[in-house]
């Protein structure tokens, strides 16, 4: 499959999955004619559209037909992140931010970072990085993020 082909094809499955999610939200007023939902539904139509030029881009007789060898490593890591990020979507509100992204978060890091001297990094990072985001975000700002199975 050529590169404008692939890169078509995968903005608009991408514009989908957000597109389906954006639509989902609510403004927080009726009377407003633009609220938060107006950005997410513009970054998707964009992306379709876009997504849509480079595929019919691929059909015209200038274009240069750059073909795509795929890595099975690649592959295979692409798959692991998703799985990572979907089961991270499933538990995230059900778990609570701070457990999640840190099991998210070091599990990226394992997968990342391979070696046995990495190991002491990624569980620091993995646990250091969503504790101060959840003191920054929760306490300084007090913004609510989701508690899940944890009661502070």
């Amino acid at each position: 499959m050529t590169e404008n082909k692939t890169i078509g094809i995968a903005g608009i499955i991408i514009a989908t999955i957000y597109g389906v999610a954006a639509f989902g939200l609510k403004n927080p007023s009726p009377s407003l004619l633009i609220g938060p939902t107006i950005f997410p539904m513009i970054i998707t139509v964009g992306t379709f559209f876009f997504s849509l030029v480079l595929i019919a881009e691929d059909y015209t007789k200038n274009a240069k037909k750059k073909v795509i060898k795929y890595d099975p490593k690649v592959l295979k890591a692409m798959g692991m992140y998703t799985g990572v990020f979907a089961i991270y979507i499933l538990i995230f509100e059900k778990v609570g931010f701070l457990i999640s992204t840190i099991l998210m978060l070091t599990s990226l890091l394992f997968i990342l970072n391979k070696g046995k001297s990495q190991y002491k990094i990624n569980l620091i990072l993995g646990f250091l990085f969503p504790l101060i985001c959840y003191i920054i975000f929760a306490k300084i700002f007090t913004i609510s993020l989701p508690r899940g199975i944890l009661t502070f």
